[in-house]
């Protein structure tokens, strides 16, 4: 049972009409964490727009990809819940440094070849990098002393420079230039091992539909073995 009319809760996915609704309640709920929509120029032209193109998109309230290679994958599956779902790979990735977008690489190729940013001589560093990667064994002790020291002084370390710790910073999705080298190395290696996994070349995926399908895969499941999922029941006491 779900209290909410919706699947997903704090992840679900609206179209533009649900979310104006659900970010109108939160507004009414004192939940400063989000827009009062009233305050909006609702007669600016791109609102217009937006509602006119308003079924050719959704939003998610969290949105979410996923490694191709993972346990969440591995778990859909052994569910047989991937059948109720699509997966699509994204076409491109970005990262905001200063005022402008640099591309992050989501295939082999581009993981050097796309970075136009570096010299020869840095591209062959990255190479390195890359081989050092995948042959190391998961252990602090390989990382020469850097295993919970910030990252970015391994990487200047290894002599990566310029412009390669912000595609190092991208492709291990890290929040800080803070985060440890240890945590840094696993989350490149699970990036990197992820790869090839689909026909499409990249690390990641995402639903199709938005990420609250994946509660409705899961509640199509239930219904396959009689199990009942009922949203807004509107009922305090449930009796057999």
């Amino acid at each position: 049972m779900d209290e909410n009319e919706y699947f997903g809760g704090d992840c679900a996915t609206f179209g533009w009409k649900e979310i104006r609704t659900w970010m109108e309640r939160q507004h009414q709920h004192q939940n400063t964490a989000f827009i009062n929509l009233k305050e909006i120029n609702s007669e600016h032209p791109s609102h217009a727009e937006i509602a006119r193109q308003s079924r050719q998109f959704y939003l998610d309230l969290s949105p979410r990809f996923f490694h191709c290679k993972c346990p969440m994958l591995d778990l859909l599956v052994s569910a047989q819940t991937h059948k109720y779902l699509e997966f699509y790979c994204p076409e491109n990735m970005f990262l905001l440094e200063g005022d402008s977008l640099q591309p992050v690489p989501v295939s082999k190729s581009e993981r050097v070849g796309g970075a136009s940013s570096l010299s020869l001589i840095e591209k062959g560093r990255l190479y390195s990098f890359y081989d050092v990667l995948r042959k190391w064994d998961g252990t602090p002790e390989a990382l020469e002393g850097f295993a919970d020291r910030p990252f970015l002084d391994y990487l200047r370390h290894r002599g990566l420079t310029q412009g390669i710790p912000y595609l190092m910073y991208s492709m291990a999705q890290l929040p800080t230039c803070h985060e440890r080298t240890l945590v840094a190395m696993q989350r490149l290696r699970r990036y990197m091992h992820s790869f090839g996994k689909f026909e499409r070349p990249s690390a990641f995926v995402y639903t199709g539909y938005g990420v609250s399908e994946l509660v409705q895969a899961l509640c199509r499941i239930c219904a396959v073995w009689a199990g009942s999922t009922c949203c807004a029941p509107g009922a305090w006491r449930w009796s057999t």
